[in-house]
């Protein structure tokens, strides 16, 4: 308890959040631009695809606002293998109607490892001191009010709402002609017990150009313009549109309260719907989703459970469409065996199925997506409130894997099929399983427009059974490929010369993974691992090839048949015939 304590105080004293620190630089009316030469500086760079932004708004404060909210979501675009840690600066100029946003010197997330690291901490936080806690929720998301909460009821936070009608906010609204909305959104601060709700009170409105725009109350304070214009941070609303990532981080959707006589089961509005609603008409149609307390939602040791147990694998094709979930063995992680073992195997059977061939037929390239997740941060962060008495005892789910047979990692496979879109020139993606909620995964740029991807395929392994690590493909290009040499462009990078797939191989291959030749030999790294796995491929792939020409055997055998049918019924029919016609001709005679 001394040691968190200790830390506690150091994570405070360094104030480590970066979203505290997000561009504070002015938007200034006096001068048309703040960076121009930094801004010109990544054009040349080829850099202000991914991070810059432009709009053609006249009103000096919009264009700011527009250009904040499509910055965060270039932001999460460009971190969109991890996560943001750092926005870096940003850069702005107004030249002859047109403005030009930017940020740079951001920082992403080096790893997961890093993003999991102070989790058990930021929970002991938390629950030491949940108001300090949240009223740093608050001031750096811009909510309005943040209210700590037992289970997940948040009615506290819906019965705020109620009280914006008479704000400056509202009259402002009103004078936009756009519709007012309260955001309620409730969710977990790292641990179970860690729930709170908030509340971000909001009106949408269409300006003179068309383009949607979102106020909150601090558009609204004193000295409106120059306060607008001085605000560079990102909060909430800026993400209200949810395009983060959600696993092992925050859920930024929006309940639409007393949508269940059960306030615990309130159903969340559509990520798309309720943001772009500018009247009462349009949110009337809003779409909602059910809740699902199962969904990204780790730290209820209940969820941890489900995931975790016996039925793990139902569990988890049910919350998310995955195709086929495996564990991994306990000793996988010593880099002598493959994390992605059954996960390969179950793929290599996936390009047989009739999905996967109908995806060909039609022109499309079928693509397996692997990956591996695993929740112990989830387990430890537990055993340590556990230990520290600020929670019920906890027994770990995710401890003595090798005499259990229980751990706490698995493999995903997903089958989908990527085809050209011919109605705008975009991917078209088509699931295996359909049935999924897209929120909380990968958002891709296509054709200048974000696609959200579920989690199943956001990120995906190169499957080279030639190396034994594991290497990403960069998902955006993984996903967008349409032709077998846009996968082969993808390739990550890291593979040893040696065991580098040559260009010319990899466009021949049609299958999602690449086996190795047969001469492997054994100082070859991680010779029986490899060589076990690129055998058990081959005899697939064997069995699949014995069966189609057994079925194309059969298929012969079957249309000779129907050909001898034919041809007997033709020979009964002209018999008949003749029959028939000597039986006319001499009634004919007679």
């Amino acid at each position: 308890m001394k040691i968190l304590h200790i830390l506690s105080v150091l994570f405070f004293l360094k104030n480590s959040n970066p979203f505290l620190d997000y561009w504070d630089d002015d938007y200034d009316q006096g001068k048309n631009c703040d960076g121009e030469e930094e801004i010109e500086e990544l054009n040349e760079q080829n850099k202000s695809q991914d991070q810059c932004v432009i709009n053609n708004i006249e009103d000096p404060v919009e264009a700011i606002r527009k250009c904040k909210h499509d910055l965060a979501a270039q932001l999460v675009h460009v971190c969109r293998e991890t996560k943001l840690t750092k926005p870096g600066k940003f850069l702005y100029c107004k030249n002859r109607g047109q403005t030009s946003c930017c940020f740079k010197d951001h920082m992403c997330a080096s790893n997961w490892t890093v993003l999991e690291r102070d989790h058990p901490l930021e929970a002991y936080l938390f629950l030491k001191d949940p108001e300090l806690v949240l009223r740093k929720i608050r001031k750096t998301y811009g909510f309005k009010t943040c209210h700590q909460i037992k289970g997940y009821d948040a009615t506290k936070c819906a019965e705020e709402c109620e009280k914006i009608k008479d704000s400056p906010l509202a009259k402002e609204c009103e004078k936009k002609k756009g519709l007012l909305k309260c955001c309620v959104r409730r969710d977990k601060h790292f641990c179970h017990e860690c729930r709170y709700c908030c509340t971000l009170p909001f009106c949408s409105y269409k300006n003179k150009e068309g383009v949607i725009n979102h106020i909150g109350e601090s558009d609204v304070m004193q000295n409106v313009t120059e306060k607008s214009l001085k605000n560079s941070e990102l909060g909430a609303l800026q993400y209200i549109d949810s395009r983060e990532i959600f696993l092992k981080g925050q859920d930024t959707r929006c309940l639409k309260p007393n949508s269940d006589d059960d306030p615990e089961k309130w159903e969340h509005y559509d990520v798309d719907d309720f943001p772009n609603a500018v009247n009462e008409v349009e949110l009337s149609k809003a779409k909602t989703v059910k809740f699902d307390k199962r969904f990204f939602n780790y730290e209820d040791p209940e969820v941890l459970e489900q995931v975790t147990g016996d039925n793990y694998q139902e569990a988890l094709k049910d919350i998310y469409g995955f195709d086929f979930v495996s564990r991994i063995r306990y000793d996988a992680y010593n880099d002598r065996h493959s994390l992605i073992y059954n996960c390969t195997i179950d793929c290599a059977k996936a390009e047989q199925t009739e999905f996967a061939k109908e995806c060909r037929k039609e022109g499309g390239l079928f693509k397996c997506c692997v990956c591996h997740y695993n929740f112990y941060v989830f387990d430890e962060t537990r055993k340590q409130l556990s230990k520290e008495k600020l929670i019920s005892p906890y027994e770990s789910m995710c401890e003595h894997e090798a005499t259990t047979g229980r751990n706490c990692r698995f493999c995903t496979s997903s089958y989908f099929c990527s085809s050209w879109d011919r109605n705008d020139g975009s991917v078209k993606t088509k699931y295996k399983t359909e049935n999924f909620n897209p929120v909380g995964g990968l958002n891709v740029k296509d054709h200048g427009k974000f696609k959200r991807y579920p989690l199943k395929a956001s990120w995906c392994i190169y499957q080279n059974l030639c190396y034994i690590k594991e290497l990403y493909f960069d998902t955006e290009e993984f996903l967008l490929a349409l032709e077998q040499k846009d996968v082969c462009d993808a390739l990550p990078n890291g593979t040893p010369d040696i065991l580098t797939e040559k260009p010319e191989d990899c466009r021949k291959r049609k299958s999602n993974i690449r086996t190795c030749s047969r001469n492997l030999t054994e100082d070859w790294p991680n010779y029986f691992e490899l060589k076990a796995l690129n055998k058990d491929i081959r005899k697939l792939r064997k069995q699949f090839l014995k069966k189609r020409r057994k079925g194309r055997k059969a298929n012969k055998k079957k249309k000779k048949k129907r050909k001898k049918k034919k041809k007997s019924r033709k020979k009964k029919k002209s018999k008949k015939k003749k029959v028939k016609e000597s039986k006319i001709k001499e009634k004919e005679k007679s």
